[in-house]
């Protein structure tokens, strides 16, 4: 687990969960301490096909070790 933050980070993979209107992404962090590593969350409600998601940039804001992604 991420300590609380702000990363940015990449989607180097992204999926359709079992659940629907879940997408499993995996960030790859791009800056500061965490640079290298990758990790996995799960997000709802995105209005992406996962396919559309691969490579494009983020910030992963980690807050109360609750995790929430944000796109351009």
């Amino acid at each position: 687990m991420l300590a609380d933050g702000r990363y940015e980070a990449i989607v180097v993979d992204a999926e359709a969960d079992t659940e629907p209107d879940v997408i499993t992404l995996s960030l790859a962090i791009t800056t500061g301490d965490e640079k290298g590593n990758v990790v996995e969350v799960k997000a709802m409600h995105l209005q992406y096909d996962p396919l559309e998601l691969l490579a494009v940039p983020c910030v992963l804001g980690v807050a109360g070790g609750i995790p929430t992604v944000i796109f351009d």
